[in-house]
């Protein structure tokens, strides 16, 4: 399966969202829309039948994410990204980074 094209057939994973940033319900809020704009179905974790789960944490100005298979308790994905700007900025650029990373083709 070619994880890339999921998206452009409008399938995006089911995310179990676990928040650790300690950012405003605001702009928790923009991370959950934008995710679910690009077609996740996303949820605050715990959540039961997500088989994927997404944890964010924040240490200074760094965003670490991971995504973990909740099924095999797996960690399918996991990186660092920057955060500059407003909270609609960087919370756009968090989903962009998270999106790139798992819906390329490795």
């Amino acid at each position: 399966m070619n994880p890339g094209a999921l998206p452009q057939a409008g399938i995006g994973l089911p995310l179990a969202v676990r928040d650790r940033t300690g950012w405003s319900a605001r702009q928790k809020g923009i991370i959950v829309r934008f995710l679910r704009r690009a077609g996740s179905d996303c949820r605050e974790a715990p959540a039961s039948g997500y088989r994927y789960s997404l944890r964010l944490d924040r240490q200074d100005a760094v965003i670490r994410w991971t995504t973990t298979d909740t099924t095999s308790l797996t960690i399918v994905h996991e990186a660092k990204t920057g955060t500059v700007g407003s909270a609609k900025q960087q919370s756009a650029h968090l989903v962009q980074s998270i999106l790139e990373e798992l819906y390329s083709v490795h």
